[in-house]
């Protein structure tokens, strides 16, 4: 779990694509839930690279595809149209003075048709496939005591990283979806500043729901910020495999030591200045001020 751009797709592929005893569940798998009409569509798999060639996400930015693995919200978003990709994409816009973006966010995390939704889908795949599962989700953080309740022996990695560089990155992604889906860039700027916004309420909500959850300091939870996970990535990889007790053969080793190798030069291609959402870095110093005494980004 983490917030949007702060490296849970990183990590979440690479144990999923690299250590045989783990498995994630594929953009298409989250699509299609059903085991029986997985089966019967599977002649078409070697179709579907070709079937995604007009990208919703900018692939510079995000890349994914049919088999990729991806968010859970996207499994709930599809099968309800629901949660927080609705919620981004749909709710975000309307308008409502006295609205509360915290309650908005707990009743999709809460809602217990979702939960039971990817209950029923984890077990489908721990019972079709004897690895063992690691999913990835953003919604879940708002409401993590009903996961736990229902995965209790379920182990939590939280990824933090510097706001000054998820916020920008993840409203630079929602702005490429909503040019998709809204011709997002033709309105009013006013318009667009004001989504950002609501947006940007969210992001708050979400890093102090993370500091609240990690104040108990439970043995099922580990946190992992960015910066570690990129210029330490051998000794940080050696953790998560303690917590999670993770079975390791030399191949899984040997891509640890592989990927470490070329990690530390690795440089994003792309920045977003806060200026472009209608932010600045003192206001987002500001108000994100208890995440940068804590972790000194």
């Amino acid at each position: 779990m983490g917030h949007p751009r702060s490296g849970t797709t990183f990590l979440h592929r690479f144990i999923a694509e690299n250590n045989s005893s783990f498995r994630g569940i594929k953009l298409w798998e989250l699509l299609i839930p059903s085991i029986f009409a997985r089966n019967l569509i599977s002649p078409l798999f070697k179709m579907f690279p070709s079937l995604t060639k007009k990208k919703l996400y900018d692939p510079a930015i995000h890349k994914t595809g049919f088999m990729f693995e991806e968010t859970d919200d996207a499994a709930v978003f599809f099968r309800y149209f629901d949660g927080l990709f609705y919620w981004l994409f749909v709710s975000a816009w309307k308008k409502n003075p006295t609205r509360n973006i915290e309650q908005e966010l707990k009743k999709i995390a809460g809602n217990e048709k979702n939960i039971r939704f990817l209950n029923v889908l984890y077990r489908k795949h721990m019972l079709n496939d004897n690895r063992r599962l690691i999913s990835k989700s953003f919604s879940f953080i708002f409401n993590l005591e009903e996961i736990k309740k229902s995965n209790p022996d379920a182990k939590f990695i939280f990824m933090v990283r510097d706001p000054m560089e998820t916020i920008p990155s993840a409203m630079s992604l929602e702005r490429s979806i909503q040019n998709q889906l809204n011709g997002f860039s033709g309105l009013k700027k006013e318009k667009q500043l004001a989504y950002f916004g609501i947006v940007y309420q969210a992001s708050q909500f979400f890093y102090k729901s993370f500091e609240e959850i990690i104040k108990n300091k439970e043995d099922s939870i580990l946190v992992i910020t960015y910066n570690r996970l990129k210029m330490n990535f051998g000794e940080t990889m050696k953790e998560i495999i303690g917590f999670t007790g993770m079975d390791c053969d030399e191949q899984f080793l040997d891509k640890i030591k592989e990927q470490e190798a070329r990690q530390k030069s690795f440089a994003s291609e792309h920045k977003y200045s806060p200026e472009e959402f209608g932010l600045s870095e003192e206001m987002i110093k500001r108000d994100f001020d208890f995440i940068y005494r804590k972790y000194n980004f």
